[in-house]
This record gives structure tokens, sequence and C-alpha cells, in this order.
């Protein structure tokens, strides 16, 4: 019997695929961390098909809080067990590469709502 001790890098794909994750798809390993993050579309994707119904998102609900000098959005998922989290997501464009600021603000809230939900240990690839 092999006593091999599992990476917590190893621990985490392992569990990306046991939920049903596709490499390149809805996660991805930076190279300048070498860290394995899940994409908004990963979480997206659990949202809609998590192996357990009770955890499967029924209602994202988004709200646009503020536009200036920084967009604000909050969103809030609720699972079909009735458990739900909100999040904020900001962008600006001092910081942001792309005029698409609210669509950026509400996926980086979303992101960060169903990251309190389903608590993979993993940050997120915000574009």
């Amino acid at each position: 019997m092999s006593n091999k001790t599992i990476s917590p890098k190893e621990q985490l794909i392992n569990q990306f695929k046991q939920l049903g994750l596709i490499k390149n798809v809805h996660w991805v390993i930076l190279e300048e961390d070498d860290k394995p993050f899940i994409t908004i579309d990963g979480l997206l994707w659990l949202a809609n098909n998590h192996p357990d119904e009770e955890k499967r998102a029924v209602d994202i609900q988004s709200q646009l809080l503020q536009t200036q000098p920084v967009i604000i959005v909050k969103s809030k998922v609720t699972l079909s067990s009735g458990i739900s989290a909100e999040a904020l997501g900001s962008a600006s464009r001092e910081y942001a590469d792309t005029d698409r600021l609210i669509e950026l603000a509400e996926s980086r809230a979303t992101a960060r709502a169903l990251r309190k939900l389903y608590a993979l240990g993993t940050p997120v690839e915000e574009n």
C-alpha cells in the first residue's frame, strides 16, 4: 500500500475533475503561479450542473449600485437548497483593459458569490 502524499495542487485538480470541470475550459493553471484557478465559466457551469442538485443555482440576480467614479455591482446567487450568497464586484477604467466595465464588475460579483457558496479553495481567474 502506498503512502504517497497528494499535494494541495493535486487535491484541487482531483476535486475539479470529480465535479466534472474540464481543464482549460472551466479551470486553468496560470504559469506565473503554477496553481489551478477556476474560471467564471467554470463557476457558472458548476452552478448549472453541480452533481448535488441542491447545490445548483436557481437564481442569479445582479444590481448596479454605482457608476462613478468606479462601477460597483452586487450579485446574489441562490441555490436550490435555499442557501444564498451576495458579493460585490467593481471595475474602473484605471485598472481594466476593457470598455465593458459593467459586465466586468457583474462577472466579478457573481464569481465571488459563487466562490462563497462552493468554497472550492481556489481563486477565480478574473479577466
